[in-house]
């Protein structure tokens, strides 16, 4: 919850592609951090930047989401919708769109 406000000023200056990037980094550092942390106090400190991180990509991907997808798609749809019915089910077979 702490990282979230700060996201939109740092996309405005470096941008959705840098931030992500350095999201996931830090959700790999974190997760790394946290399973090997000897003690509770740098176990306390890697869980923190672990869900800062995690805080920090969702504001950012959701963003990037908005700028990315026309705005008449946005309007009439939720994002998760248009994500899930763009994405392929595995095992299906693809079918020509004049195909019956």
């Amino acid at each position: 919850m702490l990282s979230m406000p700060a996201m939109g000023a740092l996309v405005s200056r470096y941008g959705c592609k840098r931030l992500i990037q350095f999201s996931a980094g830090a959700i790999f550092l974190g997760s790394i951090a946290a399973s090997v942390a000897p003690s509770s106090a740098l176990l306390a400190l890697s869980v923190f930047l672990f869900g800062a991180s995690i805080g920090a990509i969702d504001v950012v991907m959701n963003g990037d989401q908005a700028e990315v997808l026309p705005s008449e798609l946005l309007r009439k749809r939720s994002i998760t919708k248009i994500i899930a019915t763009r994405l392929p089910v595995p095992g299906k077979a693809e079918r020509a769109p004049n195909a019956r």
